[in-house]
């Protein structure tokens, strides 16, 4: 029987003997070589500033074709061929395929790699794959808190006002009564001191995004819980704590947006670690474009290469229906057990976020992703991939809002 080839051929074989029924067995046919080459691409969305030039990447992979090259097309909505790119799989089957494409103005637009089916493919149907870019706006209006400048909010600072679509305000508190701030728009940067901290929800409501770096307790009075609040709830505003903990001791009105449930040790030189899931949490890497900061397939290698992170505070969990995008697995610092008693204890949520209201949250529990803006080993282009990761991650918050750019209706 050449279709049903699953089990019950020994008790077949028993029944026939008990009856003194003979049986004769005739195998046809032999071995045949499985011949397939398909498309695979990281994500099936991603964002763009609108008009940006964009960076496709895909991976173009194949099984019983000794070396072969193939020649993948890339098309748009209609049909026509952007990019013929010529591909040559590497012992492991695989071979990279990147194109360049110009975002829309508003709205997404369709592209697809393909590669052409060949005479006698077991599977014709995988020979293609298909991206959407989607646009998210003009640009991002950010707004940077530091109680307590460090390395990481100078870089931070510095990569996003190297980005024309990006608007940049960052409010730095020197003492119990000295602030000033750096504004850097459309080309030009001005300093400012005084309190320029917002003190009202129309002044909030000039940002998308509010980053917390440390000590941020300091700058809230009576009405900053309510306003900021509002913002993220409400208006759909983004935040994000990145620094970790942004505050000292017990601070509730900045407690309750945190996806993270803090311990008290941290420890040092951390490698992130992307993951897609985790016992006993719904989580899923690929609910982000945040951490697509390498080709098709090259994260892990690229991440072994990057400078391991400074310190990484101790976490206990996160809270419900939050989402870690990635870890970290150290030697924690002191001789304190996990707080649970198990050998949880070297295990830490690195970058996690969480829905707020109609705003997402999210948390970076790091110091010293600033060393991401170096590269050791020069053969490797990897310089870019600190802004790349806050490029990223703003888009992705944009993202989240209810209208997107050059729309006027929004469905839920």
């Amino acid at each position: 029987d050449g279709r049903a080839t699953a089990g019950g051929v020994d008790d077949a074989a028993r029944l026939a003997l008990a009856r003194s029924t003979p049986v004769w067995a005739w195998s046809l046919g032999g071995e045949v070589e499985r011949r397939d080459v398909w498309i695979e691409a990281p994500s099936n969305d991603v964002l763009a500033f609108a008009g940006d030039e964009v960076e496709l990447s895909a991976t173009v992979a194949q099984s019983g074709y000794d070396d072969r090259a193939f020649r993948v097309d890339l098309l748009d909505e209609q049909g026509a061929v952007l990019h013929t790119l010529d591909a040559a799989p590497g012992p492991d089957g695989s071979a990279p395929l990147t194109a360049k494409v110009t975002a829309p103005d508003d709205g997404e637009r369709r592209f697809t790699f393909r590669v052409s089916p060949d005479s006698g493919e077991a599977d014709a149907q995988n020979n293609e794959r298909t991206v959407y870019v989607r646009a998210v706006g003009q640009k991002v209006r950010v707004l940077i808190v530091e109680g307590q400048p460090h390395w990481d909010s100078k870089f931070l600072v510095q990569a996003l006002k190297r980005s024309p679509r990006v608007e940049v305000t960052a409010i730095y508190r020197l003492g119990q009564d000295k602030q000033f701030a750096v504004v850097s728009a459309g080309g030009e940067q001005r300093r400012e001191t005084g309190d320029l901290f917002p003190r009202s929800l129309e002044a909030f409501e000039k940002y998308d995004v509010v980053m917390l770096g440390r000590g941020c307790e300091a700058f809230f009075d009576d009405q900053t819980d309510d306003h900021l609040s509002t913002f993220v709830a409400e208006h759909g505003g983004s935040l994000v704590f990145a620094r970790g903990k942004s505050y000292g001791g017990r601070f509730a009105p900045l407690a309750k947006y945190e996806p993270v449930v803090w311990g008290t040790l941290a420890a040092s030189d951390v490698r992130i670690d992307p993951t897609t899931s985790r016992t006993g949490v719904a989580t899923s890497a690929s609910d982000s474009p945040i951490l697509e900061i390498a080709p098709a397939g090259d994260l892990d290698a690229l991440i072994d290469r990057l400078p391991r992170l400074d310190m990484v505070r101790h976490t206990l969990g996160v809270k419900p229906l939050a989402v870690i995008l990635a870890g970290g697995q150290s030697d924690l610092e002191g001789d304190a057990p996990a707080a649970n008693g198990s050998n949880d204890a070297q295990r830490m949520v690195v970058l996690a976020y969480q829905q707020f209201g109609q705003g997402r949250v999210v948390t970076l529990n790091a110091s010293g992703l600033w060393r991401w803006a170096f590269r050791d080993d020069q053969e490797q282009p990897d310089d870019a991939v600190y802004e790349r990761f806050w490029i990223s991650t703003l888009r992705w918050l944009l993202s989240g809002s209810d209208f997107l750019a050059g729309h006027d209706v929004a469905l839920r």
